[in-house]
């Protein structure tokens, strides 16, 4: 998905996940939304992260709750909640890999949710799935 970099703070360093891969913290903007997230540039090129700047990125979380089927006639969004780096998904299955990783599409995003995010709930390919991702991180993909 390309985003445009609203903002980028420096001075506010992130570790991701367990792996402690670095990150920052930030605004995007993009046709589907905008919101605070966490910018991890591609190999260590932080002078990528650039206000202003139009970039390709990959979705990653530092969770999902909430999982659940919606009925078929719900509209792909994607939308900021409250809290700060969460935002409530709803999405189409684009791919599940034997009941165990699903990918999620909304206009342009993807997100990865494997069987033990889902609270033992099964989405079918097609079907309408909503939940809320905690902790959005944007991965540059350095395709652009």
């Amino acid at each position: 998905m390309r985003i445009e970099l609203i903002s980028v703070d420096r001075n506010d360093v992130v570790a991701i996940r367990t792996d402690a891969t670095l990150g920052y913290r930030g605004r995007f903007a993009c046709r589907v939304v905008s919101g605070e997230v966490i910018f991890v540039p591609y190999s260590a090129r932080e002078d990528r992260l650039v206000p202003g700047k139009h970039i390709s990125v990959e979705t990653d979380q530092e969770s999902v709750s909430g999982f659940r089927v919606l009925p078929p006639d719900t509209e792909p969004q994607m939308e900021a909640t409250a809290h700060p780096l969460d935002y409530r998904i709803s999405g189409v299955v684009a791919m599940n890999t034997n009941d165990e990783v699903f990918h999620i599409g909304v206009d342009g995003f993807s997100f990865v949710v494997d069987a033990e995010e889902t609270g033992g709930v099964i989405a079918k390919l097609g079907e309408r799935v909503g939940f809320v991702v905690h902790g959005l991180s944007l991965w540059d993909d350095s395709t652009t």
